[in-house]
């Protein structure tokens, strides 16, 4: 005889700084969907908050998702330089020691909700739903 499988684990364990739960096993005859899944806009906004971690910028990350009336996910973006500009020859400064604007990150980064158009999949962003994560509700 086999010995019995172990309790399912219902508390989170911790997993690359996150807390992750490890799903109870599961009845392989019940007919029934699972439960205590995520919300539409839940998922939509964890793509935003992963979508922010790509962010080079030193001081703020912020991701956005665009999604579709009907749920589809249209395009991503974060904060950062434009495709093609390189994150390596560009200032991240946010402010410069001689006065310059152009030796700060402004005239150069763009917002994350922007890139999210700009990387749109569908011929128009009117009408659709952005999710957005920033930090703090205000902007620097």
């Amino acid at each position: 005889q086999s010995p019995p499988p172990p309790p399912p684990c219902t508390e989170p364990l911790p997993v690359n700084g996150c807390a992750a739960r490890h799903p109870p096993a599961q009845d392989p005859f019940k007919t029934t969907k699972r439960e205590g899944f995520i919300s539409w806009d839940d998922y939509f906004m964890a793509i935003a908050f992963l979508s922010a971690e790509r962010s080079k910028d030193p001081n703020r990350q912020v991701g956005a998702c665009l999604v579709s009336q009907e749920g589809i996910i249209l395009g991503i973006g974060y904060n950062g330089f434009p495709r093609g500009c390189s994150d390596d020859k560009l200032p991240w400064a946010k402010k410069s020691a001689r006065g310059d604007p152009l030796e700060t990150k402004y005239p150069y980064v763009v917002h994350a909700e922007v890139n999210a158009i700009l990387n749109t999949n569908h011929a128009s962003a009117a009408g659709q739903v952005c999710y957005f994560r920033s930090p703090s509700p205000f902007f620097n």
